[in-house]
């Protein structure tokens, strides 16, 4: 475990001049969270930033924010933002202190950290536009060289545990946030709690070019002006394509301008300036070169004559569009011929069909039967492997979002599900086209089967004397009256991992296998998480609640 003498170290090598940069200043941004009722401010996250240029005057603390902004609902908490400077001479004090101590001393009124663990300098390289790096989302303008950090991680979180319960305040919150400052907190929930002490790398400017034969980098290295001794620096160089190394190269740069042999720097490089005295990073850098040895060019020529065309709607109204039409030509490649690159680059897939199947990653029912098999066999093995994914990803909770879900349904999967107790919530639709698929479903008249009739025929389902219900903690709740439409089917593992993991089922649960459907992962599936408990939430009414288990 690093100690705090360690962490102290760091903090006085990075902020020496000279080392990485010459620092005149820190800008403090803190994003805290008011508790209305104990009247006790808590970091959000907090964002110390050094700087070269000193301030022409003292700037005094600065809300960022008007007046509080309230969560969401939350009646007992709302949010600010607080900007405030330091001088070098108070900053080495105040931070020092506090990172021996954990004790923030910036102001009258302690800002409330939580249980925090510093952790040892790490290099934040610069984004780029083949490479994004996660952590820049809530660092100040990390360009150019990159940057270095200190962070106090807060490994308890116990202050912001209200927006971790609830990753639609945390969102909200972020997007206010971004509206005064480029940090996005959503994308990093892990940083919650946290405060970040930013270096950013000045030292030196540097360029680099591929040579001819692209085995070879031309460095050029600029320093600052005010550096007065001689730096000890080299170059590290890293060829990577296709997750292969084409080259490698390392090299004491004595002179300003140097050339490095890499091996095989042809498509593209990634390189480190280091001080080997200082084992510092001072510069990263990292580009494709294939924009400059074959470019494209696509090329569209437009018509004259548009697009023209009328859309009538059902109750006879008349829109009109036209729509400019281009001829495309392609794109017109400078290298005509592919190499080795270019097939590698247009691999047609990447992963097997065969794979993503026996993960369920993505998989086809119902695609033409095989020899011997009937609907049936294709129905069965879908609904296996729904309750597979159940049994695999729903420890910590299962949700199933279909607009025809019903009691036999949700018998069918979720009560498939070997863990006990797990929070399993479904949601299912009715309206008076659906009425009619119902009472078809169910055997019955569709004149007889009413809303009330439908709510009824679900419960007795569900409450039936042949289950017991062992292990099952369930809620179903169903838009009729409250909430808003749905079409889309998932199936939803709130928790895994601490992340949420989600399929689409691509038809409902009761055509599973009966007719083609594709099932597959998807992407963004906090989001999709968070779409279905808004709309549980609008459903949180006697009237939308179909059943639930005993407790």
């Amino acid at each position: 475990m690093w100690c705090a003498e360690q962490i102290v170290n760091d903090f006085k090598q990075l902020i020496k001049e000279g080392n990485i940069a010459v620092y005149a200043r820190c800008e403090v941004t803190e994003i805290f969270l008011l508790d209305k009722p104990s009247n006790k401010v808590s970091n959000i996250y907090t964002l110390v930033s050094f700087e070269d240029a000193p301030s022409p005057h003292k700037d005094p603390p600065k809300f960022l924010t008007e007046s509080p902004i309230p969560l969401g609902n939350e009646k007992n908490y709302s949010y600010g933002i607080l900007r405030s400077y330091l001088n070098l001479s108070d900053a080495k004090k105040i931070l020092s202190l506090f990172l021996k101590s954990g004790k923030w001393s910036l102001k009258e009124g302690e800002l409330i950290f939580g249980d925090l663990k510093f952790l040892p300098k790490q290099f934040i390289p610069p984004s780029s536009d083949f490479r994004i790096v996660p952590l820049n989302s809530i660092l100040k303008n990390n360009f150019y060289n990159g940057s270095y950090i200190i962070e106090g991680f807060d490994e308890k979180k116990s202050h912001v545990k209200i927006l971790l319960d609830n990753p639609s305040l945390l969102l909200e919150l972020s997007e206010n946030v971004q509206k005064i400052l480029p940090i996005a907190l959503g994308k990093l929930s892990d940083r919650l709690g946290n405060i970040i002490l930013q270096f950013p790398i000045n030292i030196l400017h540097l360029t680099f070019e591929a040579e001819k034969g692209n085995s070879s980098l031309r460095v050029n290295l600029h320093w600052q002006k005010v550096l007065e001794r001689k730096r000890d620096v080299g170059i590290i160089s890293l060829n990577e394509f296709d997750k292969v190394y084409q080259g490698f190269g390392l090299k004491t740069l004595a002179n300003e301008h140097s050339i490095v042999e890499v091996g095989n720097s042809y498509k593209s490089t990634t390189n480190l300036i280091v001080d080997y005295k200082e084992n510092l990073i001072l510069s990263y850098f990292s580009r494709l070169n294939r924009e400059a040895l074959n470019f494209n060019v696509s090329m569209r020529v437009g018509n004259h004559e548009p697009r023209a065309f009328s859309i009538v709607s059902p109750s006879g109204e008349t829109e009109k569009h036209r729509i400019n039409v281009f001829n495309a030509e392609g794109r017109r490649n400078c290298q005509q011929e592919l190499d080795y690159y270019d097939y590698v680059q247009q691999r047609l897939f990447a992963n097997e069909k065969v794979d993503l199947e026996k993960t369920l990653a993505f998989k086809q029912y119902a695609k033409g039967l095989r020899t011997g098999t009937t609907i049936e066999d294709e129905r069965i093995q879908a609904l296996n492997d729904v309750r597979l994914l159940i049994n695999q990803h729903g420890e910590e909770g299962v949700y199933l979002w279909d607009p025809y879900l019903s009691a036999i349904d949700i018998l069918e999967t979720l009560f498939f599900c070997q863990f006990a107790h797990t929070d399993m919530k479904a949601i299912s639709s009715y309206n008076t086209k659906k009425k009619v698929i119902y009472a078809e479903l169910m055997c019955t008249s569709k004149e007889e089967l009413g809303f009330n009739e439908w709510k009824t025929q679900q419960q007795e389902g569900l409450s039936s004397s042949k289950n017991n219900n062992y292990g099952i903690k369930m809620e179903f709740r169903v838009q009729h009256a409250h909430g808003w439409k749905f079409h889309d089917r998932f199936l939803i593992f709130p928790k895994t991992q601490e992340k949420a993991k989600a399929w689409s089922l691509g038809t409902s649960v009761n055509s599973l296998g009966r007719e083609h459907h594709i099932l597959q992962e998807v992407s963004n599936a906090e989001h999709i998480h968070l779409a279905f408990l808004e709309l549980w939430k609008a459903l949180d009414k006697p009237e939308s609640k179909v059943w639930s288990s005993p407790c």
